[in-house]
């Protein structure tokens, strides 16, 4: 049963999070370790980590993907930790990396809505796409990316760009304005014009939607400039933990700098390649 929380300016409050993977032979991999972490309503919240710091399986665990070991997840006052993911989607959505993985290719724009409309409801049901109701929304929705793709609701998304995928990815995202958006390196696989749009998309559409989102990223330059936090995973750990004040006090060279004498290694080749 869902429990209440007591900090109701809370939206996400993760508490002694922890898992692990067996591997074929007897071997143990620790992917998180009493990992805790509490983050305010309305927050940008920036994941930056070494490779295996275990920032994908955080985000499966807080979608529902994958089941911690041991720990509480508690989202907007319920406990969510145990509950299966078609039953958090109210409370929490996920933009993939892929944007084959966002959408449906073979149906329509508005069936792609009608679709995400119905999981809001936990009825998981395709509602008539001709539904006036459901173009409304979607047409509403559509209208805050600011890029003219209202007119593009009834062809297949197999029919859209990259760029236009994920622009609209988001805007289904935001349906109900969720508590807590994790956007999964959603501009990785994008051409440098189209992921530039989404980063400013993304941020409009978080601000409007009042939505909390924690973006897990190998681009720091865009992580200094527009997260309201900065966190540093290594070993399934937090090993730094910035606000905004510390964030624009330093360059990114003096972040990775302090990382790798916490972590004992430097940050991937991509996440510095972002930042020169």
């Amino acid at each position: 049963m869902l429990q209440a929380s007591s900090n109701s300016a809370t939206d996400l409050q993760i508490t002694r999070l922890s898992k692990q993977f067996r591997g074929l032979g007897k071997e143990v991999n620790k992917v998180i370790s009493d990992f805790s972490l509490t983050i305010e309503k309305g927050t940008t919240v920036a994941v930056v980590g070494s490779n295996g710091a275990g920032k994908s399986t955080l985000l499966n665990m807080i979608s529902g993907t994958v089941l911690p070991d041991s720990g509480q997840i508690i989202v907007r006052g319920r406990d969510i930790t145990f509950l299966p993911s078609w039953k958090r989607v109210p409370l929490v959505r996920r933009v993939r990396q892929n944007p084959q993985d966002n959408m449906i290719s073979s149906l329509t724009v508005e069936e792609n809505f009608a679709l995400a409309l119905s999981g809001t409801r936990q009825k998981y049901r395709l509602t008539p796409a001709r539904n006036r109701a459901v173009r409304d929304i979607a047409v509403h929705q559509i209208e805050m990316l600011g890029m003219g793709l209202e007119n593009r609701l009834h062809v297949t998304s197999e029919s859209l760009s990259g760029g236009q995928r994920q622009a609209i990815a988001l805007a289904i995202a935001a349906l109900g304005s969720p508590a807590v958006m994790l956007l999964d390196e959603h501009t990785a696989a994008l051409d440098p014009n189209s992921a530039q749009r989404i980063k400013e998309v993304t941020e409009r559409i978080v601000k409007e939607s009042g939505t909390t989102a924690l973006m897990v990223t190998h681009d720091m330059a865009h992580a200094l400039k527009h997260a309201d936090r900065l966190l540093m995973l290594h070993a399934g750990t937090i090993v730094m933990d910035l606000d905004k004040g510390e964030m624009q006090r330093q360059t990114v060279h003096q972040i990775s700098a302090q990382f790798a004498a916490h972590a004992g290694e430097s940050l991937p080749d991509e996440t510095m390649l972002s930042a020169s």
